[in-house]
């Protein structure tokens, strides 16, 4: 029974322009736009990026979001929830809270330094990837 109501719902939709009268029905969904003249300006676009200061809150930020990326691009286990479990433990190394559980930790205690090290690449890694992205987006803000 489910089956058939998304089988009818997706039917509808896709054949909804259609169904209805009016100008919409009769021309379709395709709209024809005059050409401008050649002597007239293009209006500017409102897209931006904004750019962000390079703190060490915003790297230990970008550091997550590098390690979401990793996550996606794995070769061997890459996907989306793979990025999403990498994301969630790039984000207790890069705020501290696995070194402190880590040096809290009698058994974890011998790898407490080698945790502090692969956190301190994640940041920087953050941090490399927060002065990349500001690059960009001061290169893109300029070209518009």
């Amino acid at each position: 029974m489910a089956g058939r109501l998304w089988i009818l719902a997706a039917t509808a939709m896709v054949l909804s322009p259609l169904a209805f009268v009016g100008p919409q029905a009769m021309t379709g969904s395709r709209m024809v736009q005059r050409a401008e003249p050649k002597g007239t300006s293009t209006p500017s676009t409102s897209f931006s990026l904004t750019t962000f200061d390079e703190t060490d809150e915003n790297s230990k930020s970008a550091s997550v979001v590098v390690y979401f990326v990793f996550g996606l691009l794995f070769p061997l286990l890459g996907g989306f929830n793979f990025g999403i479990l990498l994301a969630a433990l790039g984000y207790g190394l890069s705020y501290g809270s696995i070194t402190n559980f880590a040096k809290k930790n009698e058994t974890l205690k011998e790898y407490s330094s080698s945790i502090d090290d692969v956190s301190l690449a994640g940041v920087k890694a953050g941090e490399y990837a927060l002065k990349a992205y500001n690059f960009v987006a001061v290169k893109v803000n300029s070209a518009l």
